[in-house]
């Protein structure tokens, strides 16, 4: 009897009965916490990889005359990879023991929880330039369901968004990427006082093509003749817009025009015509090309000009002269007809 309540038979018995049931919770969160977290990880892929893939296609934004067809294609490339029932890659892992993916595009809220509206632009990606990707799994089954009171996961929610933006300002780095000008759908030929900044006259150019390298020409329709207004200090500006009144509008810093490149269909039977003025790559000694030069240089322009019948442009019989810059121009012909250059240094700022 004295060494009865010193024995220690049954206490590992009593000792597991006692903690049978915590390390039964620990075995519950750690399965369905940790099966939680696989899926969260498995849905964060998903939306990443479905807005990469719908993001891939913003080009077709600026190539495709209508942006809701682009916008569409954004959005069957991007379900593909976003793990929805008919999702062709990605499908969330779990198997049976799952919850149905919903797939939002541009929506400002998850389909179900989550936080409040975010910044998302809803609507057309093509016009606000972002393709946001919202992906929520609903009711995720617990393996222990109805110990702690509930069944499943009420919702894993999971976002990515790629967006394009302007560069504002840098300081020794240089974008990867920049908006292209022919993601805009309207131009204008703005005639404008130099000194004022008046506008003198407006040209729509209302023709709109793609061109096969995927950029787009504005002109004006079947490239008809332009009369240009009366004035001593006159510039051209070049305006685009996304046709819903929103438009920039470009020049040389110091206002005017860099470069005009003019067609006529006219013949050469009246008042002189200029087909085109460029500055050709190669007669210049600008680095790194005579449009956007680094250092101080002599600039070649070129321009075609078409004077009416029996002009002579050459010898001593010449009686039709070019200008370029105050300067006496030279001509000479080629397959394209006959042009005239001239030569000025430029300072670099």
């Amino acid at each position: 009897m004295r060494r009865a309540p010193r024995a220690e038979h049954g206490v590992v018995l009593v000792t597991v009965a006692l903690f049978l049931p915590v390390l039964a919770l620990f075995l519950v969160f750690v399965l369905d916490v940790g099966n939680w977290w696989v899926h969260k990880r498995h849905l964060q892929m998903q939306a990443d990889a479905a807005a990469l893939a719908g993001g891939g296609r913003f080009a077709e934004c600026l190539s495709t005359a209508q942006s809701g067809t682009a916008y569409a294609n954004m959005q069957d490339e991007a379900a593909r990879y976003a793990g929805a029932t008919d999702a062709v890659w990605n499908p969330q892992v779990g198997g049976a023991n799952r919850g149905p993916v919903t797939v939002l595009f541009n929506s400002q809220t998850f389909a179900v929880g989550g936080p409040g509206p975010d910044d998302t632009v809803p609507g057309n990606a093509c016009d606000s330039m972002m393709f946001d990707v919202k992906l929520t799994e609903a009711d995720l089954p617990l393996f222990f369901g109805g110990i702690a009171g509930f069944d499943v996961v009420p919702a894993v929610n999971a976002r990515a968004r790629v967006e394009l933006q302007k560069v504002r300002q840098e300081a020794g780095v240089r974008p990867i990427a920049v908006r292209d000008d022919s993601a805009y759908r309207c131009a204008d030929a703005l005639f404008v006082d130099d000194f004022t900044g008046a506008v003198l006259q407006t040209v729509p150019l209302t023709t709109r093509t793609t061109l096969p390298d995927l950029t787009t020409q504005f002109s004006n329709p079947g490239g008809a003749p332009v009369a240009m207004p009366a004035g001593p200090h006159l510039g051209v500006r070049v305006r685009l817009g996304d046709c819903a009144g929103n438009s920039e509008t470009y020049a040389d810093p110091v206002g005017g025009v860099s470069f005009v490149n003019v067609y006529s269909t006219g013949s050469a039977g009246g008042d002189p015509l200029v087909r085109s003025v460029s500055l050709p790559p190669g007669l210049s000694n600008c680095t790194p090309d005579p449009y956007f030069s680094t250092n101080a240089c002599t600039l070649v322009v070129k321009a075609y000009v078409s004077f009416a019948a029996g002009a002579i442009t050459s010898g001593p019989s010449q009686n039709v002269f070019v200008r370029i810059n105050g300067g006496q121009a030279t001509a000479a012909s080629d397959a394209g007809g006959t042009y005239w250059t001239a030569s000025f240094s430029v300072a670099w700022y």
